[in-house]
């Protein structure tokens, strides 16, 4: 059933949104819907957390047994209602990171390239966040953030920002061939218990299996675009699109598994004000994935196929005992 092929994706998500929300709201970041984070948000990110550590081992039973437990049920009510109100009110550490690199560079200097490591979770309070300017030249700047409680470094990020010059340009020769999204249904994450920040897009799926499916391709295709209008913050809109994918060795398995991402880095190609549209496609390749680890790369294009962005991660996936 699709519940199954989802349920642990959902999983994942929801676990993680504690933390993210954690480090958006202590250290005055932006959320999913591009706001500031509330008190109640991350109660309920945190409510999510403490439901799913309790009860998802015999959700996951139920799931597999293909039965309607109270276990089961409340670990639906926080994959998708917890998960989605708290991440939506307590944001993505990753934007809150490009956020505070941001602040001290000039607006004619685009971000260019970022990194972000997740050292450990993030507490409710006592959080400072400390940019720092490595250079700050006549065309590109180069920032970090460290997030940390007392001595200890809990999130690190770096980011290039570079105004453009004139140059000679090289096309890329990037493939873009991608099935046409007319015909395809579109993505339901309610219907399948995904994780509810995908309820932000409209997604549909032309390339490859999803979670569970028993698919042995390497990559996967989406067609995806933001359902609110997000043109007056490019960069997030990018950030959030290049997030959606879960590790593609999860569709390897038929039965639910839990995957999350370790590390992550995007590079953009053009500014992010430059990538212009509603629709947008993604191709994402699996190199490898063993012992628990999956390495992926993805690209991002525009309805035209104009190669905006580049991704990569290292992501981490656990198979049930």
């Amino acid at each position: 059933a699709e519940p199954a092929r989802f349920f642990a994706a959902g999983v994942g998500d929801g676990l993680a949104t504690y933390f993210e929300a954690r480090t958006c709201y202590a250290s005055n970041g932006i959320n999913l819907v591009l706001m500031q984070p509330s008190l109640a948000g991350l109660g309920i990110a945190k409510m999510c957390y403490e439901t799913i550590r309790d009860y998802a081992p015999q959700a996951m039973s139920a799931v597999a047994a293909k039965a309607v437990t109270p276990a089961l049920e409340r670990t639906i009510e926080a994959t998708i209602y917890m998960s989605g109100v708290g991440a939506e009110s307590g944001g993505l550490a990753a934007a809150l990171a490009v956020s505070a690199m941001q602040k001290p560079v000039s607006e004619d200097k685009p971000l260019r390239s970022m990194q972000v490591i997740f050292a450990a979770p993030m507490p409710a309070s006592g959080a400072v966040a400390k940019a720092r300017v490595l250079r700050n030249g006549r065309s590109v700047a180069l920032t970090s953030v460290d997030i940390s409680v007392g001595e200890d470094v809990v999130v690190h990020a770096s980011a290039t920002f570079g105004a453009g010059r004139p140059t000679l340009a090289v096309e890329s020769t990037a493939d873009f061939a991608p099935r046409s999204r007319e015909g395809v249904t579109a993505f339901n994450a309610k219907a399948v218990g995904a994780p509810r920040f995908l309820d932000r897009f409209e997604l549909r799926w032309v390339k490859g299996g999803g979670p569970g499916s028993g698919s042995k391709s390497h990559k996967i295709g989406v067609w995806a675009r933001n359902t609110e209008k997000v043109d007056a913050f490019p960069e997030a809109k990018i950030i959030a699109l290049a997030d959606i994918p879960a590790p593609i060795v999860m569709s390897h398995y038929t039965y639910p598994i839990i995957g999350s991402s370790l590390s992550w880095s995007l590079e953009f190609t053009v500014p992010a004000a430059e990538a212009t549209g509603d629709w947008f496609y993604m191709e994402f390749e699996m190199d490898a994935a063993a012992s628990g680890y999956c390495q992926q790369s993805g690209r991002i294009f525009t309805e035209t196929g104009k190669l905006i962005a580049v991704t990569r991660q290292c992501m981490v996936y656990f198979e049930p005992k």
